[in-house]
């Protein structure tokens, strides 16, 4: 396999990973606005929401803070592997390996 080839096949594997969390918030946005348009309520309001697996165990965090919005998305494991951050400073959209690399 040829430098160039490894490269494209490289390029296209990080384009469809980006597309994914993009695919991923996006979802995770329309469920939320579809349930905030229920009769259970109109507005929610939280400095944090966790999101947890039937055990319990948190595995995403959306948050707000001084510095912005994030979204957190763990593996089974606890391991971060998507964060999506909207601070002033350095707004950023990182997706982790197994190993915890960006």
């Amino acid at each position: 396999m040829t430098q160039s080839s490894l490269e494209a096949r490289v390029v296209r594997a990080e384009r469809n990973a980006r597309l994914a969390v993009f695919a991923a918030v996006f979802s995770l946005l329309i469920g939320f606005v579809a349930g905030c348009r229920s009769n259970s309520f109109k507005t929610l309001k939280a400095e944090q929401i966790e999101i947890v697996d039937a055990s319990g165990t948190t595995v995403g965090l959306i948050f707000g803070d001084e510095n912005g919005g994030a979204i957190s998305l763990d593996d089974p494991e606890g391991k971060p592997r998507i964060a999506l951050a909207a601070d002033a400073e350095s707004p950023r959209m990182e997706i982790y390996n197994a190993e915890g690399n960006t």
